[in-house]
């Protein structure tokens, strides 16, 4: 026995080293102390953001989404909030300019007419979202983060039965929620035209934000998502909570809540199908859609809530057992005959798009990405510095490490840009392998030091037991293979009111929004004032160019 636990033991320590490994790539080999060759200029700022101030104030940039006009959700944000995919309280604020969306012919109206019934059991919050459509509502190709469905999920139901929210092994929940659908608004929406987007159609406050705040407050604010394409019509939501009789076996709890959910409503008469408005619509006793009320949950409750229709009719209830109630929603159905009285009712398949769709910043992108994951969390900007250390090139076929030597300008959000010469990946191996001598390592660092301090007034240090794998997650780090200050110029870019410092050379550039502040923070403000402005094409710069958000 104590054989097999110090085996276990073992096997632990060897799976960790092996995750910290994927998880981090500044490597502190034998600790050695930061060499400093230039401290932080003492007259910088020492608050490290500045919002512009110079904010749109036109109507549809409000948090309060039931002020908006129909046509206007396209381009907003779209958060995980209340777990509830589609429900418009999840509606943040406008993240593309939708002024410039409508007036060059993006946003598309298709009529529909037509009306959608899903319904669906879950026995707990981690079986929440295997049974949501959410991966049919974002785009293909991005990584969700379903954990944080299931947690929307378990708050909103928590706060709904605030006494009784899956206490028990036969507790069980459902949703149903019925869009009648008159209308769909979509992006249109291509590679090329979403890099157009990027580079002239983003909204004033997002960017503004996106400069000043962290990460992490930015997808607080805004979601992770853009809503590229939603359903105007009504909705009518019914969440469910009940105790099975006998069973704590997940498939038979859910089976029975999906055969209550199907038998507390009632749509249409006789006849009727789903698409038919016909004014019968209505929960609770003696309605069902044919089913007999003998249920297997004890004391099934429910809360519906509304969307769309006239305001008279619209309906919010608290929880309420389903055989103790009858909610008539005909007059409310009947109401959305009037096209007045249509609202947000849900989100088309793949009608949102990730945040990181519409950035041109690479450095941004990958932030975005993983922050949504739940691989960063920082919501404090860091005083950015130069550290010039040892970066991996390659891995020889005996397992070796060959490093460069290279600068890395660590920005506010925490990454990591290697500012590489262009000479490591057509080095030698013997020549990578020199550069773990020390007094080669230093030489070439104060080199490296003195260059870049004609550019920076930020700090500037080396330390040669840190490394960096660029390969791996984190922390965030992008490698640019050839870049050189001495050859940049200036752009800016009236439409968004971007400025860009580019390499045409290395086609590299660094990015800020509107306010030079942000290069007084960097130490950069000096050496940018000294730039040849240079015009240059916003479709030269994001198809050929790497650009790094400042």
């Amino acid at each position: 026995m104590k054989k097999y636990f110090i085996y276990i033991a073992l096997l632990s320590l060897i799976v960790s080293c092996k995750q910290n490994d994927l998880f981090n790539d500044t490597v502190r080999q034998e600790q050695t102390e930061d060499i400093i060759f230039q401290a932080r200029n003492s007259k910088l700022p020492g608050a490290l953001s500045r919002s512009t101030k110079k904010k749109s104030t036109n109507q549809f940039n409000t948090q309060n989404t039931t002020s908006l006009p129909i046509d206007a959700y396209s381009g907003r944000g779209y958060t995980v909030g209340n777990g509830i995919l589609g429900s418009v309280d999840n509606v943040r604020r406008q993240i593309l300019d939708f002024n410039k969306l409508q007036t060059n012919g993006l946003i598309v109206k298709d009529p529909i007419k037509k009306t959608n019934i899903e319904s669906f059991a879950f026995s707990d919050f981690q079986r929440y979202a295997s049974w949501t459509n959410i991966t049919k509502k974002v785009s293909a190709g991005f990584n969700l983060n379903l954990g944080l469905f299931s947690l929307g999920a378990k708050r909103t139901t928590t706060e709904k039965f605030s006494n009784n929210t899956m206490e028990t092994s036969r507790s069980v929940s459902g949703q149903l929620n019925i869009e009648v659908r008159d209308a769909m608004y979509r992006m249109d929406l291509s590679p090329s035209s979403m890099r157009r987007i990027a580079s002239g159609y983003m909204d004033s406050w997002f960017l503004d934000d996106l400069y000043n705040s962290t990460i992490v407050d930015v997808l607080n604010t805004y979601g992770p998502f853009v809503i590229t394409g939603y359903y105007s019509g009504g909705r009518a939501s019914a969440t469910y909570y009940g105790t099975h009789k006998f069973s704590a076996d997940s498939t038979n709890k859910e089976k029975d809540m999906q055969t209550d959910i199907t038998a507390s409503y009632k749509w249409g008469g006789k006849g009727d199908t789903t698409n038919s408005v016909s004014a019968n619509f209505g929960f609770g006793r003696n309605t069902g859609n044919g089913s007999s009320f003998q249920s297997n949950i004890e004391s099934t409750s429910y809360i519906i809530e509304t969307t769309g229709g006239a305001y008279d009719f619209q309906v919010r209830t608290p929880p309420t057992e389903i055989k103790n109630s009858n909610i008539d929603l005909s007059q409310w159905l009947s109401s959305l005959n009037n096209v007045s009285n249509h609202a947000f009712s849900g989100l088309a398949d793949q009608g949102l798009n990730p945040i990181s769709d519409f950035m041109l910043e690479a450095n941004f992108k990958r932030r975005l990405q993983d922050t949504h994951l739940g691989y960063f969390n920082t919501n404090t900007f860091v005083e950015p510095f130069i550290e010039i250390v040892k970066v991996l090139v390659r891995t020889t076929g005996s397992g070796e490490r060959l490093y460069d030597i290279a600068a890395v300008l660590n920005t506010r959000q925490g990454d990591k840009i290697i500012l590489g010469k262009g000479a490591a990946a057509n080095a030698t191996d013997a020549d990578l392998r020199a550069n773990n001598t020390p007094s080669i390592f230093a030489a070439k660092s104060q080199a490296l030091a003195n260059e870049k301090m004609n550019f920076y007034q930020c700090l500037i240090k080396s330390n040669e037991s840190t490394t960096i794998l660029p390969f791996l997650r984190i922390p965030l780090s992008i490698n640019i293979a050839n870049v050189s200050e001495s050859r940049m110029l200036k752009f800016y870019n009236t439409e968004s009111d971007m400025w860009y410092i580019y390499d045409p050379v290395g086609l590299t550039a660094y990015s800020f929004y509107l306010d030079d502040y942000i290069l007084e923070v960097y130490g950069m403000k000096d050496w940018f004032d000294t730039l040849q402005e240079k015009t240059i094409s916003m479709t030269n710069l994001y198809q050929r160019y790497t650009i790094i958000g400042l």
